[in-house]
């Protein structure tokens, strides 16, 4: 029996970060362009001039950058299926010479697609190379920077759970008149219980690490805690990615937003906390 993987997030981006620059080979017009893939946003994209082959969208995240490393390729809001067309990222130190960070692949729907990959280390530029497409290829958002590994999720629930938001009409006599289905919503609820929380200064083993100085006595180590304050802090509100199962259902990837409110209640003379992460997202 498969292991399952545990839930992974993918939020943090290099694409629109303070100093960077992204370009794209073509742009079909002003209100195409390349920036649109970096906001998030589901209502707009970037879609290139023409089928010049390969395309490429480039980014240079400045000299210095301090987040500059990635190890998952997500895209959403799509039309490379339909295009058939394969993609790579790619990833240079000076800008001319290039390496592929996986193997071109083929993109089999207009899905949400999701590509992991050996993370690299910093690299100053990337870019996400489009070949064998059929028509323009356009995208809503594209992400690429390193993944966020939770936990398994202490509670059950169900990663495809949906709910029709429509309007129904109903004859005097309670029978159905007519239905108008605006979109059909997904919802995730993800629960990790008894979750530690000591802070980032202690270390795997129990010992503490004195202002910040590095012993010998264990491994440092970060807290699913923090690794969730870091998302909320960092992403808020935003549309961002999640993988409940990546091992075995790699397809399976969503776009999902939360809630408004960030809720993760002390326990245990506060020692612990309960994590309850709250999702929705609209089924493509």
């Amino acid at each position: 029996m498969a292991v399952w993987a545990k839930v992974k997030i993918y939020y943090d981006t290099l694409l629109g970060q303070s100093g960077a620059a992204l370009t794209a080979s073509t742009e079909a017009s002003e209100d195409s362009r390349v920036d649109n893939i970096s906001g998030m946003m589901e209502t707009t994209m970037w879609k290139a001039a023409d089928l010049t082959d390969p395309h490429f969208i480039t980014l240079d995240t400045g000299l210095g950058s301090v987040r500059s490393s990635a190890d998952y390729l997500a895209v959403y809001g799509h039309n490379l299926g339909t295009a058939s067309a394969e993609v790579t990222l790619q990833h240079s130190e000076d800008g001319v010479n290039y390496t592929d960070s996986f193997q071109a692949t083929c993109v089999r729907s207009d899905k949400a697609f999701l590509k992991e990959f050996t993370n690299p280390g910093a690299r100053r530029y990337w870019r996400l190379k489009i070949t064998g497409h059929r028509v323009e290829p356009c995208i809503s958002i594209c992400a690429w920077g390193v993944a966020t590994e939770l936990d398994y999720a202490s509670s059950s629930y169900d990663p495809n759970e949906e709910e029709a938001v429509a309007e129904v009409n109903l004859s005097y006599g309670g029978h159905v008149a007519g239905i108008h289905t605006r979109y059909t919503e997904k919802s995730m609820s993800l629960k990790f219980e008894d979750v530690d929380v000591r802070p980032s200064g202690y270390f795997a083993d129990g010992s503490y690490r004195a202002d910040g100085a590095i012993t010998a006595k264990g491994s440092d180590t970060v807290t699913l805690y923090e690794k969730v304050r870091r998302w909320w802090d960092i992403s808020g509100m935003r549309n961002f990615f999640v993988g409940w199962e990546t091992s075995g259902k790699p397809a399976e990837v969503f776009l999902m937003r939360p809630e408004g409110k960030f809720k993760n209640p002390l326990k245990g003379g506060g020692c612990y906390r309960d994590i309850s992460i709250k999702l929705k997202g609209r089924k493509e």
